[in-house]
């Protein structure tokens, strides 16, 4: 691309690297048949590439790979590039190297950290330090999750179509009739629909979109008509996860067109208003001021490794802005404010007055 994550794969798989923070990545390429000495921990490459008979070699460092800015961003975990053969893979070459992800992963009786994959020194954005095994399966799973999403086999409704309500009533949508667009629309990407990677969403009125596509699997979203944009978590067809990404949709026009006929005879949900706000479990002053937090900021993909206090935001009002997967977090120095998964550059007397907890007006 042109510039710095400017293709929208690259956007993906960096909000997705940042937001579980995984404490190793391997990225599987073709096809010099060996494994890179990519910059991160030589005992883990090494470990592998004997698990996986290839050899361990440094290959030329390029500007701009993703291993190399994953290990700076994330100091303390390691990613590196596993180059396979030319051509496809046996069942057993998949085997042989799905084997040794496995080995890497089990527990190291010998290792005072107890397994290599453990990550030493890394520092979170939330009051947690560390990332557990269980997050490093989530990353895999959630990236093979994001690929079958793009599929044009998932792009389908739920079997039972989608609720859309307000404040005190709810209307259907059938899922033989405008469920299916709606749905590809929402979740696929389909008519003008887009991801937006880094936005500023400042708390509006709102519609809630219920749906499930697996019994006692029920899921909801968010329709926000002034900002028109649709906001979801984790995979549309999944259960919702802890620290699943949050997506938000900027809306294509065929989709907002049957979104505002169906919502047109309903009262929306009120922008909420927060009874308490507290950064580091500390309440701060004037609650209601700390929505604009929401938007403000400008992406940046550096910052400081002295981690980032949690801002919780407590609300009578379930809303995309103070449900469980809504995230900030301020950094514990200097000017960055982290917003669902992107690390944002705000103004530094803009900082200091969230980590003193005063009012932001």
């Amino acid at each position: 691309g042109p510039r710095p994550l400017s293709e929208p794969e690259s956007r993906l798989a960096a909000h997705l690297i940042l937001r579980l923070r995984p404490a190793v990545t391997i990225w599987f390429h073709q096809a010099l048949d060996v494994v890179d000495e990519s910059g991160g921990s030589v005992t883990i490459e090494r470990r592998f590439a004997d698990l996986v008979g290839l050899p361990l070699v440094r290959l030329p460092r390029y500007p701009g790979s993703a291993t190399s800015w994953q290990d700076h961003v994330l100091p303390g975990t390691t990613a590196f590039v596993v180059e396979l053969h030319g051509g496809a893979l046996s069942a057993s070459e998949v085997g042989r190297f799905a084997s040794a992800v496995r080995t890497l992963a089990a527990p190291d009786e010998d290792s005072p950290r107890g397994n290599l994959l453990a990550p030493s020194g890394v520092t979170s954005p939330s009051e947690q330090e560390g990332v557990s095994m269980g997050r490093l399966l989530a990353a895999a799973l959630l990236a093979v999750s994001i690929l079958a999403v793009t599929s044009s086999a998932e792009a389908k409704a739920p079997p039972s179509g989608f609720q859309v309500c307000g404040r005190t009533a709810c209307a259907a949508i059938d899922a033989f009739a405008d469920a299916e667009p709606l749905a590809i629309n929402l979740f696929y990407g389909g008519e003008g629909s887009v991801e937006l990677w880094s936005p500023k969403v400042p708390p509006a009125s709102f519609y809630a979109l219920h749906w499930s596509f697996q019994q006692g699997e029920p899921r909801t979203g968010y329709y926000v008509p002034l900002l028109n944009v649709f906001r979801y978590v984790g995979s549309a067809s999944g259960p919702e996860s802890a620290g699943a990404l949050v997506h938000w949709i900027k809306l294509g026009q065929g989709v907002r067109t049957v979104l505002e006929r169906l919502t047109s005879t309903l009262q929306p949900f009120s922008a909420p208003i927060p009874s308490l706000v507290t950064v580091g479990g500390k309440p701060v002053q004037d609650p209601a001021s700390y929505l604009r937090l929401w938007s403000v900021g400008t992406p940046t993909y550096t910052w400081p490794p002295t981690g980032f206090t949690g801002i919780k935001v407590t609300s009578d009002l379930v809303s995309p802005w103070t449900d469980g997967a809504a995230h900030l977090s301020i950094s514990r120095r200097g000017g960055f404010l982290m917003r669902d998964s992107t690390v944002y550059r705000i103004p530094m007397q803009l900082a200091r007055l969230v980590r003193a907890r005063a009012s932001l007006r």
